[in-house]
């Protein structure tokens, strides 16, 4: 027990000592942004994003996010833009619904700076939404302030008063003094530009809380808009005392954007007063503060340089080293993989040497085998060839005899037997199929390629089994054209085209017709078409399974099926209405 709560104990360490590895670029990152050394932190962000796999989903958003702030802090605003929509795409997966909220208002900042008001009120619109349904107070009342910059920038003063006012009156009890007092600010604003006797009791406002803070910086935009406000006015005595009261305090707070733009307003004002002097003294403190800002901005950025090639330098050191000893202990790993393939190999080799020489004994076995049953197989097909041969000549020449006596005697006589007649033909007819068949199953038929007249051939055959068609009264019909040919085995065809006549005759009605066409393309089609009952349709469709049963039950078809296919073509059947039709396709061989 105390062994597997010990190895518990590990796997836990190492669990957490690995996230805590994935995080530290994250949090490294976080720190350098809230400390606004943005080049370095958008370095440890992207280190951070370049092994993504390790981040937990919430960890990756909120890396694509700041990745972004950073850039918009360098005012590298298209390239933070699709990293803000990366990020709300992980929100929105997990439904992270503060964040994405909060993704929505940086979205609404970056298009508030890039002076794309109709896209900033949309996102900041999204995130008011989101605080809304979060019950977010605070966040509400900030973005309240933000969306009436907007509506001021646009110009619609009335709809930012009451955004103001709204944050003021509905949210007082969570608003801190920093938040009343952007509010009071920027409410006097806007009525400096309608009502501007209002907008000094706001100023007013926002001074009291400065003071109340002690909170220099604040007082001192605060009495800068006072006195623009004055100088508005026309009370520039008023205008005068506050603006040099606010360039004191930006003085002593050493803050030189803002002390840039009092020198600037103090130099207008002395300029409209006409105290030239004092108005080119501020001119020249406002250059100077300029060229203080610009040395200051530039040695800032050369500094954030520096860090960041000493940090990627320190980086690149960690990387080499990591790739020189996964370098090492690949080499090693290849080294001792290559000595065990070898000893595999060797083995392999050993095996397959042993098991080819026993697969070769018994190939040897099987080929000697093989050899012997094909002797004993040639020696049983040429018994087999004369057996039927023999058939052929015993059997044939009796009945034949026989079917010519039958003939001579009804002739001498005046007496016919149908029946009798019927039966001698249709042994006769079975007998020479029978062998016909039996040949071919040996392989002793090779198809012999010539021309054959279609038209003359059909004449011939329908002449040959005139008899038959005579005891139904059927009316043979050839409109095979005089121009078709065909190449191919004329005695193959001849059985092919026999057959499906002969069966056209059992089975067709009596007094019907029986018609034969042909046509010629790539291939030549020939079809053979009759009118049968429904008796004689079911016994026709059972004869296309490829069963030889017994005498009339399937050999002539199967003998068709057989000697299309060896002249590579098709045989099918097909039934309309009691109208039977047997097609053949066959292609021309090439002299």
């Amino acid at each position: 027990m105390l062994y597997t709560i010990k190895h518990i104990c590990l796997v836990l360490l190492v669990i957490t000592k690995a996230i805590s590895l994935s995080c530290q670029p994250l949090l490294q990152a976080d720190s350098f942004l809230n400390a606004k050394k943005y080049l370095i932190a958008l370095n440890l962000y992207n280190q951070a994003l370049s092994d993504s796999q390790k981040l937990e989903k919430i960890d990756l958003g909120n890396a694509y996010m700041r990745k972004a702030n950073c850039l918009v802090n360098l005012e590298e605003f298209e390239k933070a833009v699709p990293d803000y929509f990366y990020s709300l795409k992980i929100f929105e997966k997990i439904d992270a619904k503060e964040r994405i909220a909060t993704c929505n208002k940086n979205l609404g900042n970056l298009y508030f700076q890039k002076s794309e008001l109709a896209l900033s009120e949309k996102y900041f619109s999204k995130a008011f939404t989101g605080y809304i349904q979060l019950g977010d107070s605070i966040r509400i009342v900030e973005l309240l302030n933000e969306m009436a910059l907007i509506d001021k920038e646009g110009g619609r003063i009335n709809e930012a008063i009451n955004k103001h006012h709204t944050a003021i009156n509905n949210y007082k009890s969570v608003l801190s003094d920093d938040l009343l007092y952007e509010h009071y600010l920027n409410l006097g604003t806007c009525y400096a530009l309608k009502q501007p006797d209002s907008a000094f009791i706001y100023f007013f406002k926002a001074e009291s809380i400065a003071k109340r803070n002690s909170d220099n910086i604040s007082l001192a935009a605060t009495y800068n808009n006072i006195g623009l406000l004055f100088r508005d006015v026309g009370n520039f005595k008023m205008a005068l005392l506050y603006l040099n009261n606010s360039y004191n305090l930006n003085v002593n707070q050493g803050n030189n954007v803002d002390l840039s733009t009092i020198c600037h307003n103090l130099s207008e004002l002395y300029d409209t007063l006409k105290m030239y002097k004092e108005a080119y003294e501020f001119l020249q403190k406002e250059k100077k503060i300029k060229e203080e800002i610009y040395n200051t901005e530039k040695s800032k950025y050369i500094l954030e340089l520096s860090e960041k090639y000493e940090s990627d330098k320190k980086d690149e050191k960690i990387r080499t080293q990591e790739i020189e000893n996964k370098l090492k202990n690949r080499n090693l790993l290849l080294s001792l993989s290559g000595l065990v393939l070898a000893a595999g190999l060797a083995i392999i080799s050993f095996i397959s040497y042993r098991r080819k020489q026993k697969a070769n004994k018994i190939l040897q076995a099987q080929k000697e085998k093989i050899e012997l049953l094909n002797k004993e197989l040639d020696s049983s097909n040429q018994v087999k060839t004369k057996l039927f041969s023999v058939i052929s000549h015993d059997l044939r020449s009796p009945i034949s005899s026989l079917y010519a006596y039958l003939q001579l005697h009804n002739r001498s006589t005046g007496k016919k037997d149908e029946a009798l007649m019927m039966q001698s033909e249709q042994l006769l007819e079975t007998l020479e199929d029978l062998l016909i068949w039996s040949k071919s199953q040996l392989h002793q038929f090779v198809p012999y390629i010539e021309d054959i007249n279609l038209h003359d051939l059909t004449d011939n055959l329908i002449n040959l089994l005139h008899a038959n068609a005579l005891q139904k009264n059927l009316t043979i019909v050839n409109t095979i054209p005089a121009a078709i040919s065909l190449r191919s085995d004329l005695n193959m065809f001849t059985i092919i085209l026999r057959n499906i006549l002969s069966n056209a005759i059992k089975f067709s009605l009596s007094s019907s017709f029986i018609t034969i066409t042909a046509a010629a393309d790539e291939k030549i089609n020939i079809s053979v078409s009759n009118q049968s009952g429904e008796e004689n349709t079911a016994l026709l469709n059972t004869l296309q399974e490829d069963k030889i049963t017994s005498d009339k039950s399937g050999l002539g078809i199967t003998l068709v099926k057989e000697f299309v296919a060896k002249l590579k073509g098709e045989f099918s059947y097909s039934v309309n209405h009691n109208m039977v039709t047997a097609s053949v396709q066959l292609p021309h061989f090439r002299s």
